[in-house]
């Protein structure tokens, strides 16, 4: 399997072993800042979820995105279901966050055959979220995004700090139940004080002169 697709495969087996009816798979540096139920509550039949809409494919500014433009444009991929083509109107979502309702998780196996016949050509990491979206598009879904739920520590500074406070929180409770680490993760402050951004920036700048 390739590294870039298992996203899509541990989704279906989730939904193959779960038995929920919405499954729900967040970025692990990724974490809610408001209440999921309400995004949770818009996937349903043909209706899921996706963390943001990064714009149109072609003529973006996006370097990475404007690989899939280099790679595909004039030209006709054969896949499982068919031909695939680049459109005009082909979009990039961001898959951060991504919902789908248990009657769905076909489209995850039909998002992994295009994946599989496009990340040999393109150029980016982003080819899973891409192959993904392109199908949710083909079948006409319905979409919400949900990237104002949630918030990230993706950075190299918010990593460096946030590392140390879960270790922290981790090291105190331990291994236990989930409805106890649900007591107690309001006492997690991993969003950076203003002093220590300021330093880690003034740290990096040093670095680089």
């Amino acid at each position: 399997m390739q590294h870039f697709g298992i996203k899509l495969k541990a989704l279906e087996m989730a939904g193959h072993t779960s038995g929920a009816d919405r499954l729900v798979l967040l970025d692990t540096d990724t974490y809610w800042i408001k209440d999921p139920m309400k995004l949770i509550g818009t996937i349903n039949p043909k209706q899921a979820v996706m963390f943001c809409d990064e714009g149109l494919v072609r003529n973006t500014k996006n370097t990475s995105i404007h690989r899939f433009t280099e790679a595909l444009s004039n030209r006709s991929v054969p896949w499982e279901f068919g031909t695939y083509r680049l459109s005009e109107t082909a979009r990039m979502l961001n898959s951060s966050i991504i919902g789908l309702h248990i009657k769905d998780i076909s489209i995850l196996q039909k998002a992994f055959a295009l994946f599989s016949v496009l990340e040999p050509l393109v150029e980016a990491h982003t080819v899973e979220q891409f192959a993904l979206g392109e199908t949710l598009n083909m079948e006409q879904f319905v979409l919400t995004m949900g990237a104002k739920y949630t918030s990230d520590w993706s950075s190299i500074g918010r990593k460096d700090y946030a590392t140390p406070v879960l270790a922290d929180f981790f090291n105190e409770f331990g291994e236990t139940a989930f409805s106890e680490h649900l007591e107690n993760w309001q006492g997690i402050k991993i969003r950076r004080p203003f002093k220590v951004f300021a330093n880690q920036k003034i740290k990096r700048w040093l670095t680089k002169h």
